[in-house]
């Protein structure tokens, strides 16, 4: 790729600056045998020295984090929100804030965690606690005063027909309790401008009225991008076209 990318600039530039006149063809038989010899090398590297050992495993392609397994089912349980936001219309997919503005990297940002409770309005629920915890750079603090000493607080919630989260005999509850966490969440170390989805795995225990203690476990992410990422690759990608531009102009001051 080096190799590809590398010759095929260096080719484009000594043709542009040397070899190509104004008007017309300026390069010398030697020279138009050597762009002959260099274009032909460019194109056969990748054939000549490219591995062909395709039972070895291939690399990655990035460093994100790998999938943990069931991962890409939806969790049905939790969503995000901005601070006193509305549950998302959407709700509720892995990728806990999908449909929203991804957050930025290397930032704190507040968060509403939306706890869906398979639990009637008419239960009362009580003991609940949260764990949440960040993979791959992912840093996530609970408000303490959600969790401690008192509850959070509950929310209830009206669903549509089959929407509810569903109870352990496999019906979908019609209203049923939302508990509210703030939550701050920080993702670091990217590994992409955009689109890095930092896994967050998070476990509820409750005791609701009538039932015995149970526990809710999900495995979830967060989408995240470079604040400044599109400004840096805008600026990077401006080097090379104000450098040829620049070239152009000396070309022509030189050749009028």
């Amino acid at each position: 790729m080096g190799i590809v990318a590398g010759g095929a600039f260096i080719i484009a530039t000594w043709t542009f600056l040397r070899l190509q006149g104004v008007e017309t063809w300026e390069a010398t038989r030697r020279q138009s045998w050597l762009l002959t010899a260099a274009l032909i090398a460019t194109f056969a590297a990748p054939v000549v020295i490219g591995d062909v050992d395709y039972d070895a495993p291939a690399p990655r392609p990035n460093n994100a984090p790998a999938i943990p397994q069931l991962f890409a089912r939806g969790n049905g349980s939790f969503a995000l929100t901005d601070p006193g936001g509305p549950m998302p219309v959407r709700c509720c997919g892995t990728i806990l804030n999908r449909d929203a503005t991804p957050i930025s990297t290397d930032e704190s940002t507040k968060q509403d965690l939306l706890i869906l409770l398979p639990v009637d309005t008419s239960r009362a629920v009580r003991n609940l606690t949260i764990q949440a915890e960040g993979q791959a750079g992912l840093t996530v603090i609970v408000d303490p005063s959600a969790v401690a000493p008192q509850p959070p607080p509950l929310e209830a919630h009206i669903y549509d027909a089959d929407a509810g989260p569903a109870t352990p005999d496999g019906k979908h509850i019609r209203s049923g309790w939302i508990a509210r966490v703030p939550v701050t969440l920080n993702p670091t170390q990217p590994w992409d401008i955009g689109g890095d989805r930092y896994p967050l795995a998070l476990t509820v225990n409750y005791v609701a009225a009538g039932d015995p203690p149970r526990t809710v476990v999900a495995r979830t992410a967060v989408t995240a991008q470079v604040g400044n990422g599109l400004y840096e690759m805008a600026v990077a990608g401006s080097v090379i076209p104000i450098c040829c531009f620049a070239a152009a102009i000396a070309r022509w001051r030189r050749t009028r």
